[in-house]
């Protein structure tokens, strides 16, 4: 079993045991700004807005640029590997709709430099993207994880 895959396995049971639903890792430029956290579940880089979703009950979507999905489904990590070519928005609100979590940690921390990878304008833009969604209301910090 390669790293990434025994990392996003460990990082499933940590979810359980915090009672956390769902970990969503969101990033662009991974190779210029790198969130801590994304070498552990990720071996290698994104250009385009991607998301990492990794669910408590076990599934795991990679939602990324059709640019970067041969690499990402390369990796063999993830059960799905959906790409899109215009906008994430509409795969990623597919994806979490389906999911249906109660709480969505994503990488935001006031206390832990590895738990805060997450940079504010991609926060924005996620904000943005679940606003008209019942989840913007259920986002957590992903410092436990």
């Amino acid at each position: 079993m390669s790293i990434v895959k025994e990392k996003i396995r460990q990082a499933i049971e940590i979810l359980k045991e915090k009672n956390i639903d769902l970990w969503l890792i969101f990033v662009r430029e991974s190779h210029t700004l790198t969130d801590p956290s994304l070498p552990l579940i990720l071996d290698a880089s994104c250009t385009w807005q991607s998301a990492f979703l990794i669910s408590a009950t076990g599934k795991t979507v990679a939602i990324v640029g059709n640019l970067d999905s041969a690499a990402i489904k390369d990796i063999g990590a993830y059960d799905h590997v959906i790409s899109y070519k215009t906008s994430i928005r509409e795969e990623l609100i597919r994806e979490i709709t389906a999911m249906n979590p109660a709480n969505i940690a994503l990488n935001f921390s006031c206390n832990d430099h590895m738990s805060d990878g997450l940079t504010h304008g991609m926060f924005l833009l996620l904000n943005d993207y679940l606003s008209q969604t019942p989840f913007i209301e259920r986002i957590v910090s992903a410092q436990e994880i």
